[in-house]
């Protein structure tokens, strides 16, 4: 059975190697990202004792006029092994995070997709346009 946690410390081979088959960024590029922007590193789901699918959730806050800030976490560098794509792995992920951070006290999780085809994908796990996107 699949459960969904914070990676530990003995998996992070395993995170930096999907990382790097999915995004194409080295380990050490990817360490430079987890001591800058997430040191608490990824959450993952685990299969039989192997990642499949992991997520990063970094801190990030939401501040419009005449309202209380809000805080919140942005999910980046989701990634499921390519051999076990189409299980739901995903999905399951972007789930707990949401418990997660809800968990932590914080109101929201946004993200920016990385690819037209991906809104689609995240509509159907709970996210909804909210901003446009300037270039």
């Amino acid at each position: 059975m699949a459960e969904c946690r914070q990676a530990l410390p003995q998996e992070r081979s395993q995170t930096h190697q999907l990382w790097q088959t999915v995004f194409g960024d080295t380990p050490q590029a990817q360490e430079v990202f987890y001591d800058q922007c997430a040191p608490q590193g990824p959450l993952v789901l685990v299969e039989e004792g192997r990642v499949e699918s992991m997520l990063v959730l970094t801190p990030v806050s939401l501040a419009l006029p005449g309202y209380t800030p809000c805080r919140g976490t942005y999910l980046y560098a989701l990634a499921t092994n390519p051999d076990t794509r189409g299980k739901g792995y995903a999905a399951q992920l972007i789930h707990y995070a949401a418990q997660w951070t809800a968990q932590q006290g914080l109101d929201f999780v946004c993200t920016v997709p990385a690819q037209p085809s991906l809104f689609q994908f995240f509509a159907k796990n709970g996210f909804t346009p909210a901003f446009y996107h300037l270039r």
